[in-house]
């Protein structure tokens, strides 16, 4: 559910395509919040592109789904000593993933510097605290910006 695989689908920027009599409907999985009336998922459409740096965590107990179950994603590409794309996302109740988070990034020049990751760590945990303070608990927002800090670390 949108404790594991969301996040990661969110992160691929998957399409979601339902077929009902009425015929064929694709929804952008960002845009995605309950399947369609009398509709079915068909497929799920992945683009195909490859990341540089790939980080996948699932989050809570191993082999077994419980309420702490979640994941967080991280998708990273360089070009030339700068960032050029990157796709975060994490999922627990909700999967958030934040556009401007990843804009704020994408064009960096790498390494970053600890000064910088500070700054984006500062700007990650505003804007988790202001778009999804009623989904993500204050243990659940420490988590998000712990592994976000190791995923910036990869970035070298």
């Amino acid at each position: 559910g949108r404790r594991t695989l969301f996040p990661v689908l969110l992160t691929l920027n998957a399409k979601l395509e339902f077929q009902s009599h009425g015929g064929q409907q694709v929804i952008p999985i960002e845009k995605f919040d309950r399947v369609p009336d009398s509709s079915i998922l068909v497929k799920v459409r992945i683009p195909v592109e490859e990341w540089e740096i790939s980080l996948f965590r699932r989050l809570g107990p191993a082999r077994i789904y419980t309420q702490d179950s979640g994941a967080f994603a991280f998708l990273a590409n360089t070009q030339k000593g700068f960032l050029s794309d990157l796709r975060i996302a994490f999922g627990k109740w909700a999967a958030y993933r934040s556009v401007a988070l990843e804009n704020e990034l994408i064009g960096t020049r790498l390494p970053l510097s600890q000064k910088r990751r500070y700054a984006v760590l500062e700007y990650a945990a505003q804007g988790l605290k202001e778009s999804a303070a009623q989904v993500v608990s204050p243990v659940d927002r420490q988590l998000f910006l712990t592994l976000l800090e190791y995923s910036l670390e990869l970035l070298t």
